[in-house]
């Protein structure tokens, strides 16, 4: 799945690439996919970008925008790629959204697993639930230590749920899923089970830290290198917890990575650095 990292990446290639092509040609899925939701019919998804002048293209927690003319094209919370092709040649033969420009490139969309791909007029793009960050931008200034552990102490007296699902099914966080939350837990020494109200004031502060580390990190290297960018290329963040290192010694204390399933995904942790 493309987290924030990765829709930066992307959304930085796309307005160096693309802003100032004219849309000739739209198209919707050459493969029907069930878990891919457009939000409008085909014909109306094509009509609406045909014509029309890339004029910008911004991330925002997992979603990328592009404006197009009058309207927004609107992709994220999904897995796949997102690729600029020079010519037709690499064109792939499944796509679910195809944008064709009038100097011959083109800009295609294939969903992996499940994903949106919206067209919105853009008043009613930024109106859209999923049109920018609902919560606290992480790499923003407003998001500093104080902020996130008044958030933290918010959350967690209201309820006794986790610092996995605060971070990835709440709203407080958009753009991490449970990729990059795994280093982030690890680097801030929380399991992922940890309720909110157990996490005292220096463990948040330390949580804080390892949040802007992990994504600035990530970010400089193009995401992770499970993924790939615009042009096709592996991002070059390795993960420190994943399914490649379970199993293997932690690079702190040497104690063997575990796994166990939980909140709909894979956690992984150090029994002994995270509690």
């Amino acid at each position: 799945m493309l987290e924030m990292p990765e829709v930066i990446t992307i959304a930085r290639q796309m307005r160096a690439e693309l802003v100032g092509k004219t849309v000739v040609s739209a198209h919707r899925e050459s493969s029907p996919h069930k878990f891919v939701f457009y939000g409008c019919d085909r014909e109306t998804f094509e009509a609406r970008p045909t014509g029309g002048v890339v004029t910008d293209v911004s991330a925002g927690g997992k979603w990328v925008y592009a404006t197009i003319g009058e309207h927004t094209l609107m992709f994220g919370d999904m897995g796949g790629r997102a690729l600029y092709h020079e010519t037709d040649a690499t064109l792939p033969e499944k796509y679910h959204a195809l944008l064709r420009f009038e100097d011959g490139s083109a800009f295609s969309i294939t969903v992996q697993g499940w994903g949106f791909l919206r067209v919105e007029d853009s008043a009613a793009a930024m109106r859209h639930e999923h049109y920018g960050d609902r919560g606290l931008y992480t790499l923003s200034d407003d998001f500093t230590a104080a902020e996130w552990v008044r958030r933290l102490r918010e959350f967690g007296s209201a309820n006794g749920r986790s610092i996995k699902y605060f971070m990835i099914s709440g709203p407080s966080v958009p753009g991490i899923g449970n990729s990059y939350l795994q280093d982030i837990l690890y680097r801030g020494g929380i399991h992922p089970k940890r309720p909110v109200a157990d996490i005292s004031d220096a463990e948040a502060e330390r949580l804080h830290a390892a949040i802007r580390l992990t994504l600035t990190a990530a970010i400089d290297l193009g995401g992770r290198d499970e993924e790939r960018d615009l042009y096709g290329r592996r991002g070059g963040y390795a993960r420190i917890l994943g399914s490649r290192t379970r199993g293997k010694p932690c690079p702190e204390c040497g104690a063997l990575i575990e796994k166990t399933q939980y909140l709909g995904g894979a956690a992984y942790f150090c029994p002994l650095c995270q509690s």
